[in-house]
């Protein structure tokens, strides 16, 4: 039997309740920005009716998008410190003379040994 999440099914490969239920939480509030975004559907024209939908349909994912990074902002300084700390990292090593191979594989090997799954 396949294991089951209560909330989103059988669980898939790299699956994260987690995740599932954050961005579930941001759904109500992105649809009421959508719309107030977008403003209410007051056609009836079969073509205003598709041109409204896309128009809402954006505006709903950019604000999941947008709901969603300030959710993340901790991760997100996170991977902005990660990469200062790499190019500072990458500097030291060009002073001491280390080749791009070299340097190459030490970050192969510490990337392996301290892989981060989210």
């Amino acid at each position: 039997m396949d294991p089951r999440c209560p909330h989103c099914g059988p669980l898939s490969l790299g699956h994260d309740c987690d995740y599932v239920n954050k961005r579930n939480k941001l759904i109500p509030t992105a649809e009421r920005n959508a719309t107030r975004i977008v403003g209410p559907l007051l056609s009836s024209s079969h073509r205003e009716n598709r041109e409204w939908h896309a128009r809402w349909d954006r505006a709903f994912m950019s604000e999941m998008d947008r709901l969603w990074s300030l959710e993340l902002g901790k991760q997100h300084d996170f991977r902005r410190r990660a990469r200062v700390e790499l190019d500072a990292l990458r500097k030291r090593w060009r002073a001491r003379g280390v080749s791009r191979a070299e340097a190459a594989a030490a970050l192969r090997d510490a990337s392996d040994e301290h892989s981060y799954t989210h």
